[in-house]
């Protein structure tokens, strides 16, 4: 999460808090020195501190540290929305009969019960634009601080956090949505230029493309068959009776015979002519040893 100070920090106004005060006195007299801190930075560094429920209907903070979304009957989600000061959010049902915690429903429960209404938070309507059908799963925030809880469950939905480029505020969004457009024009080369047709001097375009169809993948071991084979002489009877060697001539390397016809055993996986090698048989005795 990135915290942008404001351009009043340096000036005599700022939106934080004073987090210690030293007094220097010299010469020429006492100077008071003030170290300040940004208010949305000092309030995600607070520790989660109990649970917000309503009982009775009246909003009440449980005394317990454990903090902890749909881990237990207990933990889960009241069904409803409920106003917390100026504020709508849902909190913790306590009575077992909740519905399970989503990312935007977690996010709204934090933003609203720990941060002050002085800092500008997304309603709930907009989390739930962004994240509403997500479940949360089990997340244990028991020790944790604001800021890094909200970081994680956001994560689980695919968002981001920032603050607020202007004013105090949190902004949740999904990246690679809600960016800013610009427009590019450059002339083609040669034309004249004109200032309303061109507003960058060069340009370069990188396109990322998928292939049109997916590639294939293979599963499993390679296609076995078992077949009986005619071999043939590969010598040439006439002038040659030495080292004379049985072939199948599966990809036409003898002359001499015929090449054997693999479209007798599959049309379509012998597309390839080359040299094949024999592999033991397929078919196996009672001892489950391969006939040869």
């Amino acid at each position: 999460m990135f915290i942008r100070p404001g351009i009043e920090f340096g000036r005599g106004e700022f939106h934080g808090i004073v987090t210690r005060n030293e007094v220097e006195v010299g010469e020429d007299g006492e100077q008071l020195i003030a170290e300040v801190e940004h208010q949305l930075a000092a309030e995600l560094r607070n520790p989660l501190l109990g649970r917000w429920q309503m009982t009775e209907g009246q909003l009440v903070l449980t005394d317990t540290e454990v903090v902890r979304f749909n881990t237990s009957p207990g933990l889960l989600c009241g069904a409803a929305p409920q106003q917390v000061g100026a504020r709508r959010c849902k909190l913790f049902d306590p009575s077992g009969n909740g519905l399970r915690w989503t990312v935007a429903d977690a996010l709204g429960y934090l933003l609203a019960t720990e941060l002050p209404e002085s800092i500008e938070i997304p309603s709930l309507d907009e989390l739930n634009q962004l994240a509403g059908g997500v479940d949360l799963g089990e997340y244990n925030a028991t020790g944790t601080t604001l800021g890094t809880a909200l970081v994680a469950i956001a994560h689980r939905g695919g968002l981001e956090i920032r603050s607020s480029r202007s004013g105090v505020g949190i902004v949740v969004y999904r990246p690679g949505q809600g960016g800013r457009r610009s427009s590019i024009r450059l002339q083609a080369a040669g034309e004249t230029f004109r200032p309303a047709g061109s507003n960058i001097t060069d340009s370069r375009i990188l396109l990322a493309s998928r292939p049109s169809r997916p590639p294939v993948r293979v599963i499993g071991g390679y296609k076995r068959y078992e077949a009986t084979f005619t071999l043939q002489p590969g010598w040439i009877c006439d002038s040659s009776e030495e080292f004379r060697r049985w072939v199948l001539n599966e990809y036409g390397q003898c002359e001499y015979v015929m090449p054997f016809d693999f479209a007798t055993i599959s049309q379509e996986d012998f597309l390839v002519r080359k040299g094949r090698q024999f592999l033991q048989c397929v078919s196996t005795d009672t001892y489950n040893a391969s006939w040869g």
